[in-house]
């Protein structure tokens, strides 16, 4: 499986369960190393955690969730 197949997998895990997902279980249903959700991790924030996207990629306790970006709480609710 190539790094595009465990981003856009990854991305899709985190995206469908709409809780907080470990890392170690998502490299563990994709079948590969934490390392390497880390290193996807890393590529997700850049591509959701800055201030033009509504979407952000929580991070907490080596557990990923997407939820509504900090600045657009407001507009959501």
């Amino acid at each position: 499986m190539t790094m595009s197949d465990v981003t856009a997998k990854t991305e899709a895990i985190i995206f469908g369960s709409g809780d907080p997902v470990s890392i170690d279980r998502i490299a563990q249903v994709l079948s590969c190393k934490s390392a390497d959700i880390e290193k996807v991790m890393d590529f997700l924030s850049e591509k959701y955690n800055h201030p033009a996207s509504g979407i952000h990629l929580a991070v907490m306790d080596r557990h990923v969730q997407f939820c509504t970006h900090p600045a657009f709480i407001e507009p959501v609710r």
